[in-house]
């Protein structure tokens, strides 16, 4: 009799599992996760032709083959902010400085290898140049396809205008200074107008420099590079580091 009262106890916790399930359906389920996606067509933002949103969280969109082009997070407190991708790689991503490890705030990728190509980090540092505190905020390094540094340097502010401040720096694919550039900016003593320069040096293979040349500093003036001209004294040199020649540039 035991026996027969467990058997069916059994039968009937079974039924009421099969109903649950059976009121369960994947389409259902399927209906309640969609309620938190929005698929919409979109023209004229610069996301992509399609847009999915995933609630208050992010949103992705797709380019005319239904690829990945963009992932915007809505999340202020998220560390990416937003990715970028072409043809499916992974092209371009911008971090929240606040949250993100060096305070950088944006990384770029070679489409081909999908590797960092640059990196950007905030900095709120003064550099002197001719001993004029000038102040910077931003970090710039971009790397060679085998991921060594190829060129890092200075963004800041002199005279209320956006510059390169202080020295760049630029290397070989082997991890070798090949070039460098200073941005020169002295202190305005009175009304009289100020020249701002670049000195400009290239290296001997051994680390040696091989030459030094001063220019007008024609980015400051908003200038192509073509429109620099040569001032100050040019320094050439040989191999061990010494001064076999010395060009005398008149200001013009």
């Amino acid at each position: 009799m035991r026996k027969n009262s467990i058997t069916y106890l059994f039968l009937i916790c079974w039924g009421v599992i099969l109903h649950v399930c059976s009121c369960s359906s994947p389409g259902k389920k399927t209906a309640a996760r969609e309620e938190h996606i929005g698929y919409v067509k979109d023209s004229i933002s610069p996301y992509g032709k399609k847009i999915r949103k995933f609630g208050n969280d992010s949103v992705y969109s797709f380019d005319k083959e239904d690829r990945l082009s963009y992932i915007l997070y809505l999340d202020t407190a998220t560390v990416i902010e937003k990715i970028r991708f072409e043809k499916g790689r992974k092209t371009y991503v911008e971090y929240n400085p606040f949250y993100s490890e060096g305070s950088m705030t944006s990384e770029y990728f070679f489409s081909d290898t999908n590797t960092v190509s640059s990196r950007i980090y905030m900095r709120d540092t003064v550099i002197l140049t001719a001993n004029n505190p000038v102040r910077c905020n931003q970090l710039i390094i971009d790397y060679h396809k085998n991921g060594k540094i190829k060129y890092f340097g200075y963004q800041g502010f002199y005279a209320g205008q956006g510059i390169p401040v202080g020295v760049h720096a630029e290397y070989d694919s082997s991890g070798y200074l090949s070039k460098t550039k200073d941005y020169v900016y002295p202190v305005q003593k009175n009304d009289n107008e100020i020249s701002t320069y670049i000195i400009e040096m290239e290296f001997h293979d051994n680390g040696k420099p091989k030459w030094e040349k001063r220019y007008t500093n024609h980015v400051f003036y908003d200038l192509p590079e073509e429109c620099k001209k040569p001032t100050g004294t040019w320094k050439y040199y040989d191999v061990n580091g010494n001064v076999i020649k010395m060009i005398e540039n008149q200001e013009r």
